[in-house]
């Protein structure tokens, strides 16, 4: 069985990536901040598991590190097994249309270092066989409203 890890599970489109894919029967790891607060985990039917996940951190600066750091070890980290024990992997990696217009240079450089990392590990996994998406998302809230423009 498939093993998918969905990081911001809680609400918007992390919610929505867990319930399909437990739907289709797959073993989730849904991650979040504070399971406590999960309540639309707790309803998803299928087989899932939600774990404490925080990838922010309080000064901007030392969060773009780490946020990299994290999204490159957990790349690494399943990719590396999947490669060892075949076990089935697709990475899907997120980044945000705001990479093209925000006002911070911050995230904007986040969001680029998240497409790049999604073509450099589609490069290095596609000799084994590990396709590597990244979705670039905009245009919507957290609760799937248009944004204004």
């Amino acid at each position: 069985m498939t093993t998918v890890l969905v990081t911001g599970a809680n609400r918007g489109i992390g919610l929505e990536f867990v319930r399909q894919y437990a739907a289709d029967g797959y073993k989730v790891i849904a991650t979040c901040r504070d399971p406590k607060d999960s309540k639309d985990l707790e309803r998803v039917n299928g087989d899932v598991t939600v774990l404490p996940l925080d990838v922010v951190e309080d000064d901007w600066s030392d969060s773009l590190g780490a946020c990299l750091k994290r999204s490159v070890g957990v790349t690494r980290a399943a990719a590396r097994r999947a490669v060892e024990d075949g076990t089935p992997l697709r990475v899907v990696t997120f980044s945000s249309s705001s990479t093209f217009h925000s006002e911070g240079a911050l995230q904007s450089s986040l969001n680029a270092a998240m497409l790049s990392l999604a073509g450099a590990a589609a490069t290095t996994l596609a000799p084994h066989g590990i396709p590597v998406n990244c979705l670039v998302l905009g245009g919507a809230d957290q609760q799937g409203e248009p944004m204004a423009s």
